[in-house]
């Protein structure tokens, strides 16, 4: 039901580094969905301070620290 509020043309994205990428979709009304994703097959950190709620993550990703995110991984956030 959130995916309606998405800010239309306001997503921005960030390279992590090679093979890794971050995405935002803000809410009209605040809070937002972000996608961090490691294509790669090495560990990456992330500079990036990430919040909300996990929504999902691939098994082993590791995002629970906050700022590692394991090779091949990705994991979905919500902000409210």
């Amino acid at each position: 039901p959130r995916i309606e509020n998405i800010a239309s043309g306001e997503a921005r994205f960030q390279v992590l580094g090679q093979g890794a990428i971050l995405v935002r979709w803000p809410f009209r009304n605040g809070g937002d969905l972000t996608l961090v994703a490691n294509f790669s097959h090495q560990e990456m950190s992330i500079s990036q301070e990430l919040h909300g709620r996990v929504l999902f993550e691939t098994p082993g990703a590791a995002l629970g620290n906050r700022n590692r995110l394991a090779p091949l991984a990705v994991a979905w956030l919500f902000n409210e």
